[in-house]
């Protein structure tokens, strides 16, 4: 009977010790400044945000904009319920992030990317992050980056004639589409040796609408 209460007595220690260090997180966290957005108790953000989604991510950008041009902070934060996000709005902040090599933990939406891309290089972290990141950096290193220059160049400028072709004629122009056929392009031709012309013909890019899906 004591080991049984012993381990109850346990149990619920734990769990109120979780409970104290995520009040104190909770409590710390409300000290960065919040996006400018209407911001209520439990809900957060959520009901301040636009109803259109096409919309949202422009209005997200505005925010932010606003956030780090009127704060001496460099970073912010979005409540999204009770979950915090930090959002990095300052290019000091960014870069301790990106050079970091301590901070390379994925969030849980990498998770939906697992049953497709495994445990690879974009998903892992730890150990074999840092030796499959070590395996190919001298992939990027500038001097080989500076070969694959023209062809960036290339598929970019067929980039810019085809928006540039859809605003003269009055059409609107779907960018992030574009970009994806752009980066599609890029990547098989640099990495693989492969011409897709992905951005010349609908035809050429079902493995893109693919990716979408």
């Amino acid at each position: 009977m004591s080991i049984e209460i012993a381990f109850v007595a346990l149990v619920l220690f734990c769990y109120w010790s979780g409970v104290v260090q995520w009040f104190r997180s909770y409590f710390q966290l409300q000290k960065l400044p919040k996006l400018p957005f209407p911001h209520y108790p439990v809900v957060g953000h959520f009901l301040s945000l636009p109803a259109d989604a096409t919309i949202f991510f422009w209005v997200f950008q505005k925010k932010s904009y606003e956030l780090a041009t009127t704060t001496k902070d460099k970073i912010g934060i979005f409540w999204l319920f009770m979950k915090p996000n930090i959002l990095i709005i300052h290019p000091d902040s960014a870069e301790v992030i990106l050079k970091s090599t301590k901070n390379i933990r994925k969030s849980k939406n990498y998770n939906y990317m697992r049953p497709w891309l495994q445990d690879g290089l974009l998903t892992s972290t730890g150990k074999k992050w840092r030796k499959r990141r070590k395996m190919i950096t001298p992939s990027f290193h500038f001097d080989i980056l500076k070969d694959f220059l023209y062809i960036m160049n290339e598929h970019s400028s067929t980039f810019i004639d085809t928006i540039e072709t859809g605003l003269s004629n009055g059409k609107e122009v779907d960018v992030q589409h574009h970009m994806d056929l752009l980066t599609l392009d890029i990547i098989c031709e640099t990495a693989m040796g492969y011409k897709l012309h992905a951005q010349d013909s609908p035809d050429n890019y079902e493995y893109a609408l693919a990716v979408q899906r």
